[in-house]
């Protein structure tokens, strides 16, 4: 199985076990990746959805909404503000275009 498969130990595997390492390790990212963007979607969402709220303490802020919920996911991810904004609207994105 190829999470079995230290990074040492690719040196002495055969080319197939390799091969299913890469495969397998490719998968994971990609499941990772989409995992994290639905976090951000859902954290887009609960921080910038609800604009009209009057309670909503958020709606004073100096800086908007859109840039609060950057700066909290750089913070997350380790990303400049720009670089999250950018994972923010394609997590958004993702989750209105695809079920």
């Amino acid at each position: 199985m190829f999470d079995g498969l230290h990074p040492a130990d690719l040196a002495t595997a055969d080319d197939h076990a390799v091969v299913g390492a890469v495969e397998g390790w490719g998968r994971a990212e990609v499941a990772g990746a989409a995992r994290r963007l639905a976090a951000i979607a859902e954290l887009v969402e609960r921080r910038c959805g609800t604009e009209d709220d009057p309670g909503d303490e958020r709606r004073l802020w100096s800086c908007d909404r859109w840039d609060a919920t950057a700066a909290e996911v750089g913070a997350a991810l380790n990303l400049s503000a720009r670089r999250a904004s950018s994972q923010m609207y394609l997590a958004r994105s993702l989750r209105e275009r695809l079920p």
